[in-house]
């Protein structure tokens, strides 16, 4: 939580900045944008990242493809997996060209993660060792389905800023090897859960 606290900040301080700099948007016709952002898509802060590729489809229409990579490792536990965004955009702001100004945008979500870290038990020994420790797997897939209201900036550096927020349906299935007491926790999970996202990119 605190890395993705610290991301975005670091991005809306550079939009700031951008914004004061850049100026001017860019008003012909952008076939596609490249973007990176902070986000969260589905329960916590699973996949805070994203690497979203947006291409024209129509006069103000797109379609977002997104790869949501996570990679977390430290004393305690290793996080590993990846996730995949789909989205359609429709811009509704008048006066505008391009894929910039206000938009609607549906989407659909999927990601797997796995998270490995060890349990303690105790052995029943009347002897030592009386607790040892072992490995432990969770694998996790997520499915999110939600609507974003939103509004992306285009600049004629070529810079992008995009901001959104939203709501979205969420579905957590986990399951995995030596749960010990954690085993109550795992299993299906449903629930709503807000979509934001913060993007910077380059429009071509």
């Amino acid at each position: 939580m605190k890395m993705k606290i610290t991301l975005i900040t670091i991005l809306c301080t550079v939009a700031i900045s951008s914004v004061a700099q850049h100026g001017k948007r860019m008003q012909y016709d952008q076939k596609g944008l490249l973007k990176l952002g902070v986000n969260t898509y589905f329960v916590g802060d699973e996949f805070p990242l994203s690497i979203s590729y947006e291409k024209k489809i129509a006069a103000r229409e797109s379609i977002e493809l997104g790869v949501l990579p996570r990679l977390r490792k430290d004393a305690y536990e290793n996080i590993s997996g990846v996730g995949f965004n789909l989205a359609y955009r429709k811009y509704i702001s008048k006066g505008r060209t391009g894929l910039q100004g206000l938009y609607i945008m549906p989407n659909i979500r999927y990601g797997s993660l796995s998270t490995k870290d060890s349990i303690g038990e105790y052995t029943n020994s009347t002897t030592p060792p009386y607790y040892i420790y072992k490995p432990r797997t969770i694998t996790t897939t997520n499915v999110a389905i939600g609507i974003n209201f939103g509004h992306q900036w285009v600049y004629k550096s070529g810079l992008t800023i995009d901001i959104s927020g939203g709501i979205g349906f969420f579905r957590n299935n986990s399951k995995g090897t030596n749960l010990g007491y954690s085993g109550r926790f795992l299993g299906k999970e449903y629930g709503i859960t807000p979509q934001l996202s913060i993007k910077i990119g380059y429009a071509f």
